[in-house]
């Protein structure tokens, strides 16, 4: 996108609106307390509207309605998100970075994240920085796979480009948001 220039009015909405979710199984093993390997395999369900792993506890929506919102908190995730599993692909954590004066927008995101994935958020403010955090296993995995891991492993998923145009709109103007400036000659530059 570099010397890319984002062209508004914003589109009409005509196309994808909905988004299945989707986990797959997950392995985990450990040394349990007298000393014997224990392995245990977590299989996604689906009930009552919610995907989760059995018999773990954490729920997802099995569908997310793809709002503006929504969009554009995915589109801010690809330029300002974080992803790391500390101990193993099990323990997905995931974030957003900011600078301190974004308080309204850092506060946007995690409610954006609560409503729509039903996952606690929480602020965390540094000298410089301040940052929204969230921990769920499977939503971890859906942004992996989804976006990649690490600056140089991020991409836009395809499925963005399924979506109508005022939502792919709205995630390019938080891709922009996040790793875009504006010039009041030129518009936004990636």
């Amino acid at each position: 996108l570099k010397g890319a220039r984002l062209v508004t009015p914003v589109p009409q909405s005509t196309g994808r609106k909905e988004m299945h979710l989707a986990v797959e199984a997950v392995t985990s093993t450990w040394v349990g307390r007298w000393g014997t390997e224990v392995t245990h395999r977590y299989e996604p369900v689906v009930a009552d509207g919610r995907l989760r792993r059995v018999p773990s506890g954490g729920t997802l929506p099995s569908v997310v309605t793809l709002t503006p919102e929504l969009m554009y908190t995915l589109g801010l995730f690809l330029a300002e998100g974080w992803l790391t599993h500390p101990k193993g692909y099990s323990d997905w954590r995931f974030g957003f970075a900011f600078a301190k004066k974004e308080h309204a927008v850092a506060e946007k995101v995690a409610v954006v994240i609560q409503r729509t994935f039903g996952i606690h958020t929480f602020l965390k403010e540094r000298r410089t920085t301040l940052s929204v955090h969230a921990t769920s296993a499977m939503l971890g995995e859906v942004l992996y796979k989804w976006f990649g891991h690490k600056a140089a492993g991020k991409r836009v998923p395809e499925w963005v480009f399924e979506c109508d145009d005022l939502l792919v709109w709205h995630f390019l103007h938080g891709y922009l948001s996040g790793d875009g400036t504006y010039d009041q000659h030129g518009g936004w530059r990636g």
